[in-house]
């Protein structure tokens, strides 16, 4: 495994302990990203394969290097210059085991030095009624998770966040349900060891490879100043994920949490959700710009939140600017890939949304609360694109009435849902990128203008 030597390789890269100020950073809720970043697009021909596992099916996009250098006429030394660095990026889905120990996941076709993970209750795309959603991440040494739980006709709703595991799952008894901790980082894969049997359920992934260094850590967000100087490079994006109230890993009452995206120099934005047990009908949901991380109150506006204020060649700094609870976070740095954020609005009719990058996005995150800015609704939207194909969407979403709506779509990046009705109130795919930016079909809109954040990786700028 190289996630070692990668996590090392950052560590040696310390120098001096010098915090670099952030510009104001305040995305508008256009289909733009916030300042003027023209950036030259990715070199060498894109490409796709599809991985062959009985465990996995996904996406890689890599980029070919052939005709990068040539060979002279006797086998010797190659001339031209060497291929630039880049990000390689895979998307799949697997089913969880359904024994505890070890599971392979295969077919990525590059060894990870990140992955993203996503788990709830379907075992294949579609709607059901129970809103058990959990997010995690690792690096291969360290690992952090967080979760969410409603269901269907249940007053009681639960949380949870993890510092040694990459997936979690409960459910609104406080049962931890699925949990899954990193073995290794393969070679083709990635190994991870079930402590709680997921049981077939669908788990879906992003891997990153290639020319990014990435750093996992977790801690308590309780200070005005909170520095984390535990990653070893200087990050050019950071995610973040947060339960309320949890002053320790453990499992919590108030089912919700918030996730966060910052890119320094560039935009912040966080969404968050919450719906208080108790039968009450109180919970909220929504989105904010200019912050890393936000978490939901049981009504809004927002309770806690957290912006980034500064990094440096040891990792970043938070700031506190309001809230009064201990947010139990888990985060996860980047460095060695281009990285941009923004907001954008859900238009009024159908049809195509372009959205500026100023580089070849490998892929793009969406995350919201389903709202044009806080509403006293709990919703999750979450979202990921590697060029056009593959796709995934999440929606989930509660009503005061306790009713719960959970819905997975393979073949979309964004969907909005209506609980009662369960009909569709948007809908979007990535259609086309470039090395200007990304195209987003609308092909079902309410015409809300409701806030979607968005997150977009690159590879590293020639030279």
């Amino acid at each position: 495994m190289n996630g070692l030597d990668w996590r090392l390789r950052g560590i040696a890269a310390r120098g001096a302990l010098a915090l670099l100020a952030l510009p104001g950073c305040n995305p508008d809720t256009s289909a733009q990203g916030d300042g003027d970043m023209p950036g030259p697009t990715s070199s060498g021909d894109s490409t796709s394969t599809t991985g062959s596992s009985t465990s996995t099916t996904g996406t890689t996009s890599t980029t070919t290097l052939d005709g990068s250098s040539s060979d002279t006429a006797d086998g010797g030394s190659s001339t031209g210059d060497p291929p630039p660095p880049e990000l390689l990026v895979h998307f799949g889905t697997f089913s969880a085991s359904s024994t505890k120990g070890m599971q392979a996941v295969t077919g990525v076709g590059f060894e990870p030095h990140a992955v993203l993970l996503w788990i709830t209750e379907h075992q294949a795309a579609g709607l059901i009624d129970q809103g058990h959603f959990g997010r995690g991440w690792t690096d291969g040494l360290h690992d952090g998770a967080v979760a969410t739980a409603w269901a269907d006709g249940e007053t009681a709703t639960r949380s949870r966040w993890v510092d040694d595991a990459c997936i979690t799952l409960v459910n609104v008894q406080g049962d931890v349900v699925a949990e899954a901790s990193t073995a290794s980082l393969d070679a083709d894969g990635f190994s991870l060891e079930w402590i709680t049997p997921g049981n077939e359920r669908q788990v879906a992934y992003l891997a990153l490879g290639g020319s990014v260094e990435a750093a996992v850590g977790n801690l308590v967000l309780t200070s005005p100043t909170e520095t984390v100087d535990t990653v070893g490079f200087l990050p050019e994006a950071i995610l973040l994920a947060g339960v309320e109230e949890l002053p320790a890993p453990s499992t919590g009452s108030r089912g919700g949490h918030g996730f966060g995206v910052a890119v320094p120099g560039d935009a912040s934005h966080g969404s968050a959700h919450r719906e208080r047990s108790g039968g009450s009908g109180d919970g909220s949901s929504g989105l904010s710009s200019d912050v890393a991380l936000v978490t939901a109150n049981d009504v809004p506006p927002p309770s806690g939140i957290y912006s980034l204020s500064g990094v440096d060649l040891e990792g970043f700094a938070l700031t506190h600017r309001t809230g009064v609870q201990p947010i139990g976070t888990t985060w996860l740095a980047l460095r060695g890939l281009r990285a941009r954020a923004g907001v954008l609005t859900q238009p009024a009719a159908a049809g195509d949304m372009v959205v500026e990058v100023g580089f070849e996005s490998k892929v793009v995150l969406f995350d919201g609360g389903d709202a044009i800015d806080w509403q006293a609704v709990p919703e999750i939207v979450h979202g990921v694109a590697v060029g056009t194909a593959p796709q995934a969407a999440l929606w989930q979403g509660r009503s005061s009435g306790a009713l719960t709506e959970a819905v997975w779509d393979s073949q979309r990046a964004l969907l909005s849902h209506d609980v009662g009705t369960r009909g569709a109130l948007g809908e979007a795919a990535v259609s086309a990128v470039d090395g200007a930016g990304f195209t987003l079909q609308w092909t079902t809109t309410d015409g809300v203008g409701r806030h979607v954040g968005w997150l977009a990786l690159g590879s590293p700028a020639p030279g």
